[in-house]
């Protein structure tokens, strides 16, 4: 069964007061039984200890009482067979309920009529690539590094000259470690939705320090 579902607490325990619907955690689905027995089995648990653990609690977090004081509420649509605007009900939902579990998709622009849904061709792919390209175009921009004649090669351990090959390679180590970091930093695995529909803001949001 394809829908959107919130999972909510029965009486509310981990939810703050703004949260009027007490969810958790909002998702989506093609097979909502199935998805049903992930979350009960190991995964809404599991969100909550890592949500928690920076948190003081007088008891230990209890799987059996954390399942039970779930409950379920589906939103099911003749649309819902289009996965991209299934997926854009949940964004809008994500953003409008602020659960407290959901991470990602809090920050996008998201229609909640099909009519106004346009699908986006773009892909996980086309993100990909453009972050990249605006990181890069700024790594080679930088007046900081490149001046000297040596370079520190950190697999072998060695300095080099920049223009030997060896150099070369410690450069594109470096740059890969120092885009790796940045990606990290900025979060970009969570942004996707915001680039996809707010590209403005998600670019404003970028840190480059």
């Amino acid at each position: 069964m394809r829908c959107v579902y919130i999972i909510c607490e029965k009486e509310k325990k981990f939810t703050n007061k703004k949260n009027k619907c007490n969810a958790l955690y909002i998702g989506e689905s093609k097979d909502f039984e199935k998805r049903k027995k992930t979350h009960e089995r190991n995964e809404i648990y599991e969100r909550l200890e890592i949500e928690l653990s920076t948190k003081i609690m007088l008891k230990p977090l209890e799987k059996n009482s954390v399942v039970k004081n779930i409950k379920y509420r589906l939103i099911k649509s003749f649309n819902f067979k289009n996965d991209d605007y299934r997926k854009e009900v949940e964004g809008y939902l994500i953003k409008r309920l602020n659960p407290l579990l959901n991470k990602s998709k809090r920050k996008g622009a998201f229609e909640k009529t099909f009519k106004k849904f346009k699908k986006s061709f773009l892909t996980w792919t086309d993100y990909e690539n453009e972050y990249k390209e605006y990181f890069f175009e700024w790594y080679d921009d930088r007046t900081d590094i490149g001046n000297t004649e040596t370079i520190y090669h950190c697999r072998k351990r060695k300095w080099f000259s920049r223009y030997s090959s060896l150099g070369q390679e410690a450069i594109e180590i470096n740059s890969e470690k120092k885009f790796k970091n940045w990606k990290w930093k900025n979060k970009l695995h969570l942004k996707f939705d915001l680039w996809r529909t707010d590209k403005k803001k998600w670019k404003e949001e970028l840190k480059y320090d």
